[in-house]
């Protein structure tokens, strides 16, 4: 087998767990607050929007403005996480497997 052969059947492995990497991101969740824990989103790792959870409490004290502030912070931060746990499950697949750069390989 040749060394295009070898690349080959790493990228067709590659792809059959990347697909399989989406579906276990979809089922999969992280959040995010904003600094004053007002509200949390949960996101999942696909960076869907799944919930908000609010702090009524803390709700009270705060004006629209901050709490719309909080919000944007909140939903950054959960899709920030989102991300980065796609990033890092991507590589974990991926490896140190040295294929080319291809857009829209993976």
């Amino acid at each position: 087998m040749n060394n295009m052969d070898d690349i080959m059947g790493q990228i067709a492995v590659i792809k059959q767990r990347m697909n399989q990497l989406q579906e276990e991101l979809k089922k999969t969740k992280v959040n995010g607050s904003d600094d004053d824990k007002i509200i949390t989103v949960i996101v999942s790792g696909s960076g869907q929007v799944i919930d908000y959870e609010f702090d009524l409490k803390k709700i009270e004290i705060f004006d629209q403005e901050k709490l719309i502030k909080s919000l944007i912070e909140a939903t950054n931060r959960g899709l920030t996480a989102a991300r980065e746990l796609e990033a890092k499950k991507k590589k974990e697949i991926v490896g140190t497997v040295d294929i080319p750069n291809i857009p829209g390989l993976f």
